[in-house]
């Protein structure tokens, strides 16, 4: 007799998978007799609880029960000569790989849409209610444009999109409008295990592994931030008794290429820098500064860079603790307030 802690599956072919794959088989080679009977035992169980959801398995358990006696009784010609045709398990290892292809990807398409919730950056229009009397000003694309006054200087924000590309594009109309100063403000994943979700991030400098940059400037040049911005910004986040790092990001330009490097045709490049990256004492990965940084030199203004720690893989692979953290109004807090600084700092010089 055959005992089966019962579970819950998705369907019968779940359950099929779930009791060959426990069983040690190969999906190709199915041991039709045993599956069988663990198949209706748990069936047995399953109808003590639920006869209506066992049902839904019923079907499955009759193909396998005319599989097991064809197996077993094997079919003969009226001289009794043993017919020898196609395997009966052929259509159901068949239909078990298509309906293993399709959990895999299903299962896939969950992870993706739970990575990209981890992304998150606060509306422009949260982060415009800091200026006084703001304006929408533009709205194209992902490019969309407030602009106000702090402390009775004109500061505009501005959405990005993602990735260097943008980010670049936004920096050049906004110079080409008069902006001087720049502020990105996002969020990052954690490299380091100290650096924690929640936890603010302060770029001093951007590995350029991303390709706008390299459009700008040889890959020699350094994406380094400008040092009174970043002061600006550790100053702010010690005024707000904020946890926070400063220090070297890195810059992608695949999101994907981060968290799946093992998919990749590249992915043992992805992979071998990434722990260079970390025994570097890189902080953190994000998807902008090294462009912005870049440009910001090529333009001659001044450039800067804070972000939320969503979360730390690192973390999650020690098993450490490591939450999602979604609100950004803390990174939003301490660039608003290193804004305030600059702006009192370039008065009082003038």
């Amino acid at each position: 007799m055959y005992k089966v802690k019962l579970k819950s599956f998705e369907g019968p072919f779940d359950l099929l998978v779930y009791l060959i794959e426990n069983a040690e088989m190969s999906i190709y080679d199915i041991k039709i007799s045993e599956i069988t009977n663990q198949y209706l035992a748990y069936l047995k169980e399953m109808e003590e609880r639920d006869v209506a959801l066992a049902s839904e398995f019923m079907v499955l358990a009759s193909s396998l029960i005319e599989i097991k006696s064809k197996m077993i009784l094997p079919r003969a010609t009226e001289d009794g000569q043993e017919i020898v045709g196609e395997d009966p398990r052929t259509e159901l290892v068949a239909r078990l790989l298509e309906y293993k292809r399709f959990k895999e990807l299903s299962q896939m398409l969950e992870e993706r849409e739970e990575r990209s919730m981890n992304i998150f950056e606060k509306p422009q229009e949260d982060i415009s209610q800091y200026l006084d009397n703001p304006v929408l000003i533009a709205d194209n694309r992902e490019f969309i444009t407030y602009t106000g006054t702090l402390d009775g200087v004109k500061v505009s924000v501005t959405s990005t999109g993602i990735g260097g590309p943008s980010a670049s594009i936004a920096m050049e109309e906004l110079y080409r409008c008069g902006a001087d100063t720049f502020v990105r403000i996002g969020t990052c994943g954690g490299m380091q295990t100290d650096v924690k979700s929640g936890d603010i991030v302060i770029a001093t400098g951007a590995i350029r592994m991303e390709g706008t940059s390299k459009e700008y400037a040889p890959i020699e040049f350094p994406a380094v931030a400008d040092l009174d911005v970043t002061n600006a910004l550790v100053a702010a986040a010690k005024q707000k008794n904020f946890t926070h790092h400063t220090g070297v990001v890195q810059c992608k330009d695949a999101f994907y290429g981060q968290h799946e490097p093992e998919k990749m045709p590249a992915g043992y490049e992805l992979i071998n820098k990434w722990n260079a990256w970390k025994m570097l004492g890189c902080l953190a990965s994000e998807m902008e500064s090294a462009a912005l940084f870049v440009v910001a030199a090529k333009l001659g203004v001044r450039a800067g860079s804070c972000f939320l720690v969503v979360a730390n893989q690192e973390r999650e692979k020690l098993g450490l603790e490591n939450p999602v953290v979604r609100d950004t109004d803390m990174a939003v807090q301490v660039a608003v307030s290193a804004v305030r600084n600059l702006i009192r700092e370039d008065c009082a010089g003038e």
